[in-house]
């Protein structure tokens, strides 16, 4: 345990007996949990504790809650779960897709290796400019979009339902890397 507390910010070092000098590093509990170095003259904070909904002055500080090792982040005034606030989705790339009269390839994106699960790369597709036309009279057909995994790409349709002929048309497509 540490005999000394400290204020982040307040002024620090020891100025005479052995332990004076600048080859010093003091450590010191920081008052509100945490652990406080002296840096620069100035305590400031090494490690902070504190638990998920606790007040906080520093925007984007970070601390551990002790009760379960999470990782928190100070925002709009109090610390809450880095896992809250972080997607497992990065979006990589966003394209408008037109589509005449076959599938049109989209490349996958290289997602970067995080040192655990593999990342996997995603694709969403959005409607924006489509219209599945009546295929007989009183017959209404949908409109299927997907995307079909080739490996290193995808290829992307958009087809009536009712027959599953291709159709002409626009979408999104959202492409992410995610990390779960």
């Amino acid at each position: 345990a540490l005999a000394e507390s400290a204020v982040e910010g307040a002024a620090c070092g020891r100025t005479s007996g052995a332990a004076a000098g600048p080859a010093v590093t003091e450590y010191a509990s920081l008052v509100g949990g945490g652990l406080a170095v002296c840096t620069a003259g100035r305590w400031s904070a090494g490690m902070r504790s504190a638990s998920a909904g606790t007040a906080c002055v520093t925007p984007g500080a970070y601390a551990t809650d002790p009760a379960d090792q999470q990782g928190l982040i100070c925002r709009e005034g109090v610390y809450m779960r880095t896992a809250a606030l972080l997607s497992s989705f990065v979006l990589v790339q966003t394209l408008s897709i037109t589509l005449t009269t076959d599938a049109v390839v989209v490349p996958k994106p290289t997602c970067a290796a995080t040192g655990g699960n593999a990342a996997q790369a995603l694709i969403i597709l959005t409607g924006n400019n489509e219209d599945a036309a009546f295929r007989a009279p009183n017959v209404i057909s949908g409109i299927n979009r997907y995307a079909l995994d080739d490996g290193a790409s995808w290829r992307v349709v958009l087809e009536r339902s009712a027959d599953a002929s291709i159709l002409p048309g626009t979408m999104i497509a959202s492409v992410y890397c995610y990390y779960g």
